[in-house]
């Protein structure tokens, strides 16, 4: 990001629009406040006549725009620069000094506590941690990975790489940056794997996207041309069951989910399947892989009995912004006993995750705990968050808000939002489901 220089007049437009919508605020606050208007101004009622004000709006919509698109600042958190778009949150975590080792619920005491579980059934657990664009590295995520091998937990951190090894206006890694994690990834599995190799084969595919850094309103950036490299199964024989488990998030989908926009079966995933001869099963959800992955193998009931290895990969940009939570490897949250029903019910709003609303992330979806008024039943449920990058009606929702819903089980829907963001809440003891609001009419 560029130092304001007054000399520059881009940098000059900036500051000088900053300073004429502080006057403009100043004057109109100044203006209400002398006004003696009963009952008194409200701070909504204030900020409702600024906004209205014709001169303000013009200037924080035009001016301020036009200055931060001249920087390369962009919409939901996206700074472009010499022709590569970055994440604001890839940046923000290289120049970031919390502390990730100290606290019961930091990341370290979170990691250490997973591997407990895992080694309480004999599981191995090893960590990648990826980082975003950018040539430096955070050094507390550098005291992190330090701590964790302390521990005698295999650690891989993907950091300092050139720019070309991520994709130009997308927030991943290019291929060949995945590949060379898949490699390091096979040779410390390797000796995890017991069963006789299972052969895989490879071909090249040429892909052509523009990536999701990319907005609907930026149609002057360029597509991106690239290799990849999609991986089958030599003969069809049956699968032998998957003794190594990838929980992760985008970074393991990307190249996976053909919703993504880069293919398919050439994700981190496959990879690893075809440099081991093994087949590798994934748990990954996209923007929460700290917390998302871990919660779904929870609900699971048919995953954990042949693993003998758990990957864990998360972004390292999750290091500050997820809540990291303990969560079981095994809970198996019972069955419904009874089909749920498509019957519109009132329920009450108990919890809502807290929201990143500056996510490059075309399409996001939230948990939502709720109770049904009728038998003061909890549900946890899912709703749409935004679609195409507009917000939807969700977003307005508070908790101890009162709303009707039409519930479905989530597996039905589920094909439809694999490309999707998901703000999850740690209740892994209940089964999802879908939810749509049902107007009165």
């Amino acid at each position: 990001m560029k130092r304001l220089n007054l000399k520059h007049p881009d940098h000059l437009l900036i500051c000088t629009t900053t300073v004429i919508i502080a006057t403009c605020f100043i004057g109109q606050l100044t203006t209400l406040l002398k006004t003696n208007t009963y009952p008194p101004l409200t701070k909504s009622a204030i900020e409702e006549q600024i906004e209205n004000n014709t001169l303000a709006k013009k200037i924080s919509k035009d001016l301020v725009q036009s200055a931060k698109n001249k920087l390369g600042w962009h919409t939901n958190g996206i700074i472009r620069s010499k022709g590569t778009s970055y994440y604001i949150k890839d940046l923000q975590h290289l120049t970031n000094r919390t502390n990730y080792t100290q606290g019961n619920k930091s990341p370290y005491q979170t990691i250490l506590n997973y591997r407990d579980l895992l080694q309480a059934e004999n599981i191995q657990l090893i960590i990648t941690i990826i980082n975003g664009k950018g040539n430096l590295t955070n050094p507390a995520t550098n005291a992190l990975v330090s701590k964790l091998k302390q521990q005698n937990i295999p650690t891989i951190h993907v950091k300092k790489e050139p720019l070309n090894q991520y994709l130009q206006h997308d927030s991943h890694w290019h291929p060949d940056l995945m590949e060379k994690t898949a490699q390091l990834l096979a040779k410390i599995s390797k000796k995890y794997v017991s069963s006789n190799p299972f052969p895989y084969e490879e071909t090249t595919q040429t892909i052509t996207n523009t990536g999701d850094l990319i907005q609907q309103n930026q149609p002057e950036l360029h597509t991106q041309t690239i290799n990849i490299r999609t991986v089958r199964p030599t003969n069809t024989t049956p699968l032998p069951p998957s003794q190594i488990l990838i929980l992760g998030d985008s970074f393991t989908n990307i190249f996976s989910a053909p919703e993504m926009g880069w293919g398919q079966k050439a994700g981190l995933a496959e990879r690893l399947s075809f440099h081991l001869s093994h087949p590798c099963k994934a748990i990954a959800i996209n923007g929460n892989g700290a917390n998302a992955s871990r919660q779904e193998l929870a609900r699971t009931t048919k995953t954990l009995p042949s693993i003998k290895l758990v990957i864990w990969q998360f972004a390292a940009r999750e290091l500050d912004h997820s809540p990291w939570q303990n969560t079981p490897i095994k809970f198996h949250p019972p069955s419904e006993t009874q089909p749920i029903k498509t019957k519109i019910y009132k329920y009450k709003i108990l919890t809502i995750p807290k929201w990143n609303l500056n996510t490059p992330y075309p399409n996001s979806i939230t948990e939502i705990l709720i109770k049904r008024q009728s038998d003061g039943k909890e549900f946890l449920i899912r709703m749409l968050l935004k679609k195409n990058h507009q917000y939807t009606e969700t977003k307005k929702l508070t908790e101890g808000q009162t709303l009707k819903l039409k519930i479905t089980p989530w597996e039905k829907v589920k094909p439809n939002h694999k490309k999707s963001q998901l703000y999850s809440l740690n209740r892994y003891d209940l089964n999802p489901y879908w939810a749509e609001p049902q107007h009165s009419k």
